[in-house]
């Protein structure tokens, strides 16, 4: 479509605008340019724009100098007229259910049919529009420049604009229409003709969009009266004015502040900042859009112009228009990449290291299902799915049980693995309880070959507490492993003492407040395989085990002075019972001179026949080391460790 430059400056001034910067805004704005031509002839530029679909009310000078003044921010030269009220003289109403909502009439005289001006000429050849009779030109002018203009009433248009034929009827100055044209369309010296605000009319057999907008009407209005009278030198008669009582109710859109930023982004400015509220209030009476901003609720209200109704519908419109207006250039092309991580949980990130060390350490990670079909001390549910799988677990240890005996099936040789997962259980309020167990399984015939001409060897007890220990160490859980008290028993471990051998299991306890966190021990493998095989499990409790996991923030060692003086080092054999605990031996030889002993370690165990018995006895050989720290030990200090160490062995 095209349009002229000098014709656009008469409704906004563009005097002072680079034309280049004008071409570039106006690009960005979504009205691309296609040509610009110069009449040098006329002294003009014609400028050929390619308008979109949707923007189909951009179709006059008017049209275009208006949204020309939205984007650059200027005012238009003209102000709105202010359209006759229904207090003027010549006024009737009626209430047809049409497009037409104001009608004006005019009977003309003595008119004047000079030759068409070169100007008006000019533009309607820059619209590629074929040149009549005077008034036709003036008619078709004013279109161009308005985007509505006047209808010349005869005999012929009448029956073609069938939609005035009911307003017509009701209409009590019909005399004032009257035929003056001539059907060989040579003009008289008198005509009627009638202004309309309308949708849609028809013009040359064509339904054309009109600015249905009546702010400017007046303007319209007076302008094709003043060039009528103007060029055929005619006498205007009084007019006859029809209003249709119809309200047309406005389109009002309400859009959170939250949408617009996360539709449009960050600005590219220094702060990376949304788009402020005061700078979408601005562009949102820039577009006038009449907007309204609750603080409150961080919410616009806009009221869409009646020529934008058709476009603007959503909220989603709206914002679009907000970012075409500040322009898209200014925000990012992109979605910012955000570096910053979620914020993980402690908890999560002991489990994710707990996973990981297993894993070094040789051990493979199964999942398995917290439903089970075993009944002992489990919760049951009221509608499950299969009878299979009707009770939640109460422990990780019967699952792994499970998992062993099927690869043992498929012959699968050696079996070390691991899980982490949910037990459920009640406690004595008869509250449910949902807790994060680690659990273990380790069955290795071939783990340790003594020597190279041997055969392999079964993993056994105190291999499987190393491994245990190292995965403590590495993960800085400050925890001890000893035998478990009665009362851990019956409340913690009572679950899984038919999986256990009675004297071959261990707990592991907090050393900070002596919690019980877990148990390590022999599978009773009789009561689930009825073979005598040497399996290992053991299971922990996440939540008391990360709590005693501490941090390697610094290091805790206790500097002392080392004794610049000889040690004496004493080997003493002790007979011991079956089930006696060495550490607390260990305890109680230190506690008898902390001065003078220095350490006390175990290097050997042995069974042997006792003297005058046959049964066989349990022997275990401690290394005593004496040592002072200012002097050197004398013969009464050696008499004294003598008579010490004999005292030792008999109460023992």
């Amino acid at each position: 479509m095209k349009f002229s430059w000098k014709l656009i400056n008469s409704f906004i001034n563009l005097k002072d605008i680079n034309f280049n910067e004008f071409q570039e805004k106006l690009t960005l704005a979504g009205i691309e340019i296609e040509s610009i031509e110069n009449k040098e002839e006329i002294e003009d530029q014609i400028i050929d724009l390619s308008i979109t679909s949707n923007r189909r009310e951009i179709f006059s000078t008017l049209s275009l100098a208006r949204e020309i003044s939205i984007i650059l921010n200027k005012p238009l030269k003209l102000f709105p007229i202010k359209l006759l009220n229904k207090n003027n003289i010549n006024y009737e109403t009626y209430s047809h259910q049409t497009f037409i909502k104001f009608i004006r009439i005019h009977k003309m005289n003595n008119l004047s049919f000079n030759k068409t001006p070169e100007w008006l000429i000019n533009t309607l050849n820059i619209n590629q529009i074929k040149h009549n009779h005077l008034l036709n030109n003036i008619q078709e002018y004013i279109y161009i420049k308005w985007g509505e203009t006047f209808q010349i009433l005869n005999d012929n248009n009448m029956n073609e604009i069938k939609n005035f034929k009911e307003i017509f009827k009701s209409f009590n100055t019909r005399n004032a229409i009257k035929t003056n044209y001539r059907n060989n369309n040579n003009l008289c010296n008198s005509i009627t003709i009638m202004f309309t605000i309308s949708q849609e009319i028809n013009i040359k057999n064509q339904f054309q969009y009109i600015n249905n907008s009546i702010d400017y009407y007046e303007n319209f209005y007076i302008d094709a009266i003043k060039l009528i009278s103007t060029l055929t030198t005619c006498t205007i008669n009084k007019s006859y004015n029809l209003y249709n009582e119809k309200i047309e109710l406005n389109n009002i859109i309400n859009i959170k502040k939250n949408d617009i930023n996360t539709v449009l982004g960050n600005t590219k400015n220094k702060q990376f900042n949304f788009l402020s509220s005061k700078n979408i209030l601005n562009i949102l009476q820039q577009l006038k859009f009449f907007p309204l901003y609750n603080k409150a609720i961080q919410t616009f209200t806009v009221t869409i112009p009646i020529y934008r109704k058709h476009d603007i519908t959503r909220q989603i419109d709206v914002i679009e228009e907000i970012g075409r207006i500040y322009q898209f250039k200014y925000f990012f092309k992109q979605i910012r990449k955000n570096n910053k991580k979620g914020n993980k949980s402690t908890t999560s990130l002991k489990i994710k290291k707990i996973r990981y060390t297993l894993r070094h350490l040789g051990l493979h990670e199964v999942i398995t299902s917290s439903l089970t079909n075993t009944q002992n001390n489990s919760i049951t549910l009221y509608n499950p799915i299969t009878n299979e799988q009707k009770n939640l677990r109460h422990t990780i240890l019967e699952n792994l049980v499970e998992n062993y005996l099927y690869n043992i099936k498929y012959e699968n040789k050696n079996i070390e693995i691991f899980e982490i997962g949910k037990i459920f259980k009640k406690n004595k309020k008869n509250k449910y309880i949902e807790k994060k167990y680690l659990g273990g399984l380790i069955y290795n015939k071939e783990y340790i070959r003594p020597k190279w001409s041997e055969k392999p060897k079964n993993i056994n007890f105190f291999h499987v507490k190393g491994i245990l220990e190292t995965f403590l160490e590495q993960i800085n859980a400050y925890v001890i492993l000893k035998n478990i008290s009665e009362n851990n028993e019956i409340e913690n471990i009572h679950n899984n003492t038919h999986l256990l051998k009675k004297n071959h299991r261990l707990g592991i306890y907090n050393k900070n407040n002596q919690n019980f966190i877990g148990v390590i021990g022999e599978l009773n493998t009789i009561k689930i395989t009825k073979k005598r095989k040497h399996i290992y499990i053991f299971e922990i409790d996440i939540e008391e085990l990360n709590k005693a996991m501490i941090k390697n923030h610094h290091l805790n060692n206790i500097i002392k002075v080392y004794s610049n003086y000889p040690s004496i080092t004493r080997d003493i054999s002790i007979k011991l019972k079956q089930n006696t605990n060495i550490n607390k031996i260990k305890e109680n030889i230190l506690k008898t001179n902390p001065l003078l002993i220095e350490s006390v370690e175990i290097f050997n165990e042995y069974y042997g026949k006792e003297k005058r018995k046959e049964s066989i006895a349990r022997f275990v050989g401690l290394r005593i080391i004496y040592r002072a720290q200012n002097r050197t030990l004398n013969t009464d200090d050696i008499q004294y460790i003598e008579t010490n160490l004999k005292q030792i062995t008999q109460q023992i």
